[in-house]
Protein backbone atom coordinates (compact mmCIF):
# COMPACT_ATOMS: atom_id res chain seq x y z
CA UNK A 1 0.00 0.00 0.00
CA UNK A 2 3.23 2.64 0.34
CA UNK A 3 3.95 1.87 -2.83
CA UNK A 4 0.66 3.23 -4.51
CA UNK A 5 0.58 6.50 -1.90
CA UNK A 6 3.88 7.22 -2.97
CA UNK A 7 2.78 7.28 -6.37
CA UNK A 8 -0.07 9.44 -5.60
CA UNK A 9 1.87 12.34 -3.73
CA UNK A 10 1.88 15.65 -6.40
CA UNK A 11 5.46 16.29 -6.92
CA UNK A 12 5.06 19.83 -6.28
CA UNK A 13 4.43 18.27 -2.53
CA UNK A 14 8.06 16.28 -3.17
CA UNK A 15 9.95 19.19 -4.00
CA UNK A 16 8.78 21.30 -0.89
CA UNK A 17 10.04 18.62 1.58
CA UNK A 18 13.12 17.87 0.01
CA UNK A 19 14.77 20.58 2.43
CA UNK A 20 12.91 18.50 5.41
CA UNK A 21 14.14 15.02 3.73
CA UNK A 22 17.99 16.08 3.27
CA UNK A 23 17.94 17.49 7.01
CA UNK A 24 16.43 14.34 8.42
CA UNK A 25 13.41 16.72 9.78
CA UNK A 26 10.16 15.71 10.48
CA UNK A 27 7.55 16.19 7.83
CA UNK A 28 4.05 15.30 6.93
CA UNK A 29 5.44 13.17 4.33
CA UNK A 30 6.79 10.18 5.58
CA UNK A 31 10.78 9.51 4.61
CA UNK A 32 9.64 6.32 3.05
CA UNK A 33 7.30 7.81 0.99
CA UNK A 34 9.38 10.57 -0.44
CA UNK A 35 12.08 7.77 -1.02
CA UNK A 36 10.07 5.86 -3.15
CA UNK A 37 8.86 9.02 -4.94
CA UNK A 38 12.34 9.87 -5.55
CA UNK A 39 12.92 6.55 -6.90
CA UNK A 40 10.10 6.41 -9.41
CA UNK A 41 10.11 10.42 -10.61
CA UNK A 42 12.95 11.12 -12.77
CA UNK A 43 12.18 14.70 -12.14
CA UNK A 44 12.14 15.33 -8.56
CA UNK A 45 14.92 13.05 -8.15
CA UNK A 46 17.22 15.47 -10.42
CA UNK A 47 15.40 18.61 -7.82
CA UNK A 48 16.48 16.33 -4.97
CA UNK A 49 20.16 15.51 -6.42
CA UNK A 50 20.22 19.62 -7.16
CA UNK A 51 19.93 20.86 -3.36
CA UNK A 52 22.28 17.52 -2.27
CA UNK A 53 24.84 18.90 -4.25
CA UNK A 54 23.62 22.66 -2.71
CA UNK A 55 24.09 21.27 0.53
CA UNK A 56 27.05 19.90 0.26
CA UNK A 57 28.88 22.52 -0.97
CA UNK A 58 27.48 24.93 1.25
CA UNK A 59 29.26 22.72 4.20
CA UNK A 60 32.15 22.20 2.65
CA UNK A 61 32.82 26.15 2.18
CA UNK A 62 31.78 27.06 5.51
CA UNK A 63 33.08 24.06 7.42
CA UNK A 64 35.33 25.37 10.22
CA UNK A 65 33.61 28.90 10.34
CA UNK A 66 31.21 30.13 13.26
CA UNK A 67 29.28 33.19 13.62
CA UNK A 68 29.48 35.30 16.14
CA UNK A 69 27.76 34.11 19.36
CA UNK A 70 25.76 37.78 18.84
CA UNK A 71 24.78 36.82 15.03
CA UNK A 72 23.95 32.98 16.11
CA UNK A 73 21.39 34.14 18.75
CA UNK A 74 20.11 36.33 16.70
CA UNK A 75 19.61 34.33 13.38
CA UNK A 76 17.93 31.77 15.47
CA UNK A 77 15.44 34.21 17.27
CA UNK A 78 14.51 35.28 13.78
CA UNK A 79 13.93 31.79 12.77
CA UNK A 80 11.78 31.04 15.72
CA UNK A 81 9.57 33.29 14.51
CA UNK A 82 9.41 31.95 11.22
CA UNK A 83 6.38 29.18 10.47
CA UNK A 84 6.64 26.72 7.25
CA UNK A 85 3.93 24.70 6.43
CA UNK A 86 5.23 22.03 3.90
CA UNK A 87 1.95 21.28 2.31
CA UNK A 88 1.73 24.79 1.12
CA UNK A 89 3.08 24.90 -1.99
CA UNK A 90 3.99 28.42 -3.95
CA UNK A 91 4.71 28.44 -7.59
CA UNK A 92 7.10 30.47 -8.66
CA UNK A 93 6.79 32.41 -11.97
Amino acid sequence: MIFGQAQELPCAQIVAAVYFYLDDEDCQITRELIGIHLEQCAECYEEFSLENRLKALIAQAFSGNQAPPELHALVIGQLAEIHVDPTVVQEHP
